[in-house]
């Protein structure tokens, strides 16, 4: 992408309208980004002088012939190939100045790249593979009833209709269909219904409860609203109050002997 580096990003760059001052907060950006691979006369130009800017909640879309360092882009953007020149900038933090420890803890834990082909380790069952970042991470893989936030995820029906959560496939959070629809349509389907910001509405007094890092409020199915419908408590908290006082002491053992194998 020799030309196309510096030609189709800087064009592209300068034919954008101007962003008002409402645009939403910058979320990535990079300052003359350059990959070169090889040296002399084997000397290929992947990138070329790239300057991006993407705001949060923003879409883009990166095309180009095959050949043209789309990929290599990626790469760089996301953390996986380091640049020969230049900054990558991610939530105003140049991630190319953190070490390859640093670095590789920051792509677990805030990047996500989808590669065309599957990229799995052959020796791993699908649940392995599934749940070995969180291992490497040091963490137990949860669900988002033990977490006590509902999580983004499509659930789509055989024809198409789309919903938030499995538990809630109702023709009230039907948030558009597969097949018809495009994402941005059902992204902004599920942040009219508030869905994860509602499971976010917890009682203050159950997030003072001794009990909480163990239920976190559970489920949002699980839970009520309260009497002014600005918090929501789970309706089964007096039965897990009850359950910890009497068993808290032998699940804080079984615990500690789990943790030694």
């Amino acid at each position: 992408m020799g030309n196309m580096g510096r030609k189709g990003y800087r064009e592209a760059e300068e034919g954008m309208p101007e962003r008002d001052s409402a645009r939403p907060a910058e979320i990535l950006r990079t300052e003359h980004l350059r990959k070169v691979y090889g040296t002399g006369n084997n000397e290929i130009i992947a990138v070329n002088d790239a300057g991006i800017s993407v705001a949060q909640g923003e879409f883009v879309a990166i095309v180009g012939s095959s050949g043209s360092g789309k990929s290599t882009l990626m790469h760089m953007l996301g953390g996986v190939d380091r640049p020969t020149s230049g900054r990558v900038f991610i939530e105003d933090e140049d991630i190319y100045r953190m070490d390859d420890d640093k670095l590789a803890i920051f792509r677990r834990r805030q990047v996500g790249l989808i590669y065309q082909f599957y990229n799995l380790i052959p020796v791993l069952t699908v649940e392995e593979n599934l749940t070995l970042p969180c291992e490497l991470d040091g963490r137990e893989p949860e669900q988002c009833s033990m977490t006590g936030r509902c999580s983004l995820q499509y659930l789509v029906e055989a024809d198409g209709s789309v919903y938030p959560c499995d538990f809630y496939m109702l023709d009230e959070y039907r948030l558009g269909n597969f097949n018809e629809d495009r994402l941005e349509v059902l992204n902004h389907a599920r942040e009219n219904l508030g869905f994860l910001q509602r499971s976010l509405k917890l009682d203050p007094a159950c997030r003072q409860c001794p009990y909480y890092h163990l239920c976190r409020g559970g489920c949002q199915r699980l839970r009520d609203p309260g009497p002014d419908g600005a918090y929501y408590q789970n309706y089964f908290c007096r039965s897990y109050r009850i359950f910890f006082d009497r068993y808290y002491g032998e699940i804080t053992e079984i615990g500690k002997q789990i943790g030694k194998r």
